[in-house]
């Protein structure tokens, strides 16, 4: 139950590193994962559910993460953040480099750290 979903990704990020390109994989997928399991990681700090369930959300923010360094490594060479063109706010989710991803993710746990 915990491993299953995370393996799920394994073989697009294998298909990735053959190819050698990571176009057709939306990075935003990545984003969506990571935002709702690291939400679910600290809802279980409030209210225990299921162990797996936890380990499940874990494992697979480890697993969006190389998935994220990954589609970033081989990125397309057209890709809006290489050219320097983005039609979202402040760029979002299509920055440059791996540590502005973790920023952010940084200061998204950091408001249920230490909340006001």
């Amino acid at each position: 139950m915990a491993v299953g979903p995370p393996l799920v990704y394994a073989d697009q990020a294998i298909s990735i590193v053959r190819k050698k390109d990571s176009t057709g994989f939306s990075r935003d997928v990545c984003a969506i994962l990571l935002i709702a399991n690291i939400t679910r990681c600290f809802f279980w700090l409030g209210k225990h559910f299921e162990f797996p369930l936890l380990l499940q959300s874990i494992l697979m923010i480890l697993a969006q993460l190389a998935l994220l360094y990954i589609c970033i490594h081989y990125r397309p060479r057209l890709s809006p953040e290489n050219l320097g063109v983005s039609t979202r706010p402040l760029s979002f989710w299509q920055w440059g480099t791996y540590s502005q991803y973790i920023e952010f993710l940084a200061g998204y746990m950091s408001v249920f750290l230490f909340p006001s």
